[in-house]
């Protein structure tokens, strides 16, 4: 009688959405669209090497071709794809495109590390579920 209890109030709970967080969150898609696939691949991963390896002015160094500036323009012209978009997403693509424009424009190697914090948090609310 007792497990019968047990067993109805978890089935309950999981039909009321109290299951396994980790669960939900499998089953959200990470957003990805084509526009943010090639600026991660050709833009971010650039200048995170050029951080990384040379510091903030050779990431900067980075920024300043013609192709760097293409995928940025892409991207800042591509919509979001309807099944994610929201408010929060708009306002950090429409940040990433102006961080990654005043990235390119250079600065004080402070001013490029705060820069580049703030791209990484547009992208991450870019690409989490």
């Amino acid at each position: 009688m007792i497990r019968n209890r047990w067993l109805l109030a978890f089935v309950l709970l999981m039909l009321a959405g109290c299951g396994n967080p980790a669960a939900k969150m499998q089953s959200q898609e990470t957003p990805n669209w084509p526009a943010l696939d090639a600026l991660q691949q050709d833009a971010i991963i650039g200048i995170g090497m050029g951080m990384d390896m040379g510091g903030p002015k050779e990431a900067q160094r980075a920024t300043s071709t013609p192709a760097f500036k293409k995928v940025v323009d892409d991207f800042a012209n591509a919509p979001i794809p309807s099944k994610f978009a929201t408010s929060e997403r708009e306002a950090a693509k429409t940040q990433l495109v102006e961080n990654l424009r005043k990235f390119s424009q250079g600065g004080s190697d402070d001013e490029l590390k705060a820069l580049w914090e703030q791209i990484g948090a547009n992208v991450k609310t870019l690409t989490t579920p």
